[in-house]
């Protein structure tokens, strides 16, 4: 059930191929959507594990390079690539663009990691955006966006559904 429920999440945030979805037609969107068979392998440490037998990896965007990407093109899979869309990582490349106003509590059992105030959305599109770009100019099919839970954890801010709602959108 679980598993299920993972991928169901991973399909909601698969994108391919438009750079401003906002300004498109849906009917010209081209989505992913992997089929209940799909078989998945999902490695976010480590050196990369190249050869199960699966249709899709989910990798993390910043720890992949994208020769690797276009190695599993080139076999055949589809790459989801995973990156903390509600939570500040203090080891990621692009941590100081996190202005110290929107940090907010430790994710528990995650040393360096903070949950962020999804409401100052003017500071966190350009950041989020960015990484976007970067999965897009790296090849990966789609990507997922963790810790999009912020208003069920302590995260300081006194998050609510709403406000989760909105920045997801």
């Amino acid at each position: 059930m679980i598993i299920k429920k993972y991928l169901a999440i991973i399909v909601m945030f698969i994108f391919i191929g438009c750079e401003d979805s906002s300004s498109l037609d849906d009917s010209l969107v081209v989505w992913y959507k992997p089929s209940k068979a799909t078989t998945w392998q999902w490695q976010l440490k480590d050196e990369l594990n190249l050869t199960y037998n699966v249709d899709l990896y989910d990798i993390d965007l910043f720890d992949t390079d994208a020769s690797t990407i276009d190695e599993l093109h080139n076999r055949g899979k589809k790459v989801i690539c995973y990156f903390s869309g509600g939570s500040y990582e203090d080891w990621r490349v692009d941590a100081s663009y996190f202005s110290s106003d929107i940090l907010g509590n430790d994710l528990d059992g995650w040393p360096g990691e903070k949950w962020l105030n999804i409401r100052a959305i003017s500071k966190l599109a350009p950041i989020m955006k960015a990484r976007l770009d970067l999965a897009k100019e790296k090849g990966c099919d789609g990507v997922e966006p963790d810790n999009m839970d912020g208003y069920t954890n302590d995260s300081c801010f006194g998050l609510t559904s709403s406000d989760q709602l909105k920045y997801n959108q």
